[in-house]
């Protein structure tokens, strides 16, 4: 299954209760579970000082993939990932890989220039670490959080990344 099969857009009101009920986490780790959380609360935070911005994949009406990012206020060619989860009935589908490379291209797209894009990933999240290894993005053991990966790649505007999120 592939990318043809989502809709990769920005995030609506109608999605609302949708991402407040998002299951991303299908066991108990620990990773699963905070980001699970934080994108559950992620529609609370829009127009805050936090300045999350919100993306999703849909099959049909469902929404079958969040991620929840936010630019540094400190560092403009800088965006954090704070969440990235598939549901757990369309995981192993391309869906996160397809989301995180359309974050990267577009901030890039936005700010006419490369961008840093910055995650926290934890050590036993698998998953997550195959997909960045998939994307090259670099990465180092935290100096804040002992168990997590600080990740880094450079995005480039491109031709690649004009196609990202639909309104």
């Amino acid at each position: 299954m592939g990318d043809r099969e989502y809709l990769y857009r920005f995030y609506r009101d109608e999605d609302q209760s949708q991402v407040e009920a998002f299951r991303c986490a299908a066991r108990r780790r620990p990773w699963e579970a905070k980001a699970q959380v934080v994108i559950r609360e992620a529609p609370s935070c829009l127009g805050t000082e936090e300045g999350n911005e919100i993306f999703v994949a849909v099959a049909g009406d469902l929404v079958v993939g969040v991620v929840v990012c936010a630019p540094d206020p400190f560092e403009p060619n800088t965006v954090w990932i704070k969440s990235l989860g598939t549901h757990v009935d369309y995981k192993k589908q391309g869906i996160a890989t397809n989301m995180k490379f359309r974050v990267m291209g577009e901030f890039a797209l936005r700010t006419g220039s490369a961008v840093a894009v910055v995650s926290e990933v934890h050590k036993y999240n698998i998953p997550m670490l195959r997909l960045n290894d998939k994307l090259e993005v670099s990465r180092a053991p935290s100096t804040e959080h002992g168990k997590y990966f600080d990740c880094v790649i450079q995005a480039e505007p491109d031709i690649e990344t004009q196609n990202n999120f639909h309104s």
